[in-house]
């Protein structure tokens, strides 16, 4: 099974990562790119070699990344308080 200490994959999702952002997430890391692969697309189970996990990974598009981005940032900000959010409440009606 492969899992993130994987030198091949690490430099795989380096790859993809450049090509995300270069096709327009310039500021999506590699903490975020692992996220939505390790958090989502293989939430039940890696794939057990190492060239099925660079096929999932080259399939990713950047709208797949948006979206479970977005729902993430969705789940953790419903989990917070309302005066977590005051610095942006108290900005935007100055």
């Amino acid at each position: 099974m492969i899992d993130k200490s994987n030198r091949q994959l690490q430099l795989a999702m380096v790859l993809k990562l450049q090509m995300l952002q270069r096709d327009g997430l310039a500021q999506l890391s590699y903490q975020q790119l692992e996220h939505v692969m390790f958090g989502w697309m293989w939430r039940k189970g890696i794939p057990l070699s190492l060239h099925e996990a660079v096929e999932d990974l080259y399939r990713l598009n950047a709208d797949e990344v948006v979206v479970v981005l977005s729902k993430q940032a969705i789940m953790d900000g419903s989990k917070k308080k309302l005066s977590d959010f005051d610095d942006l409440i108290e900005g935007v009606s100055k």
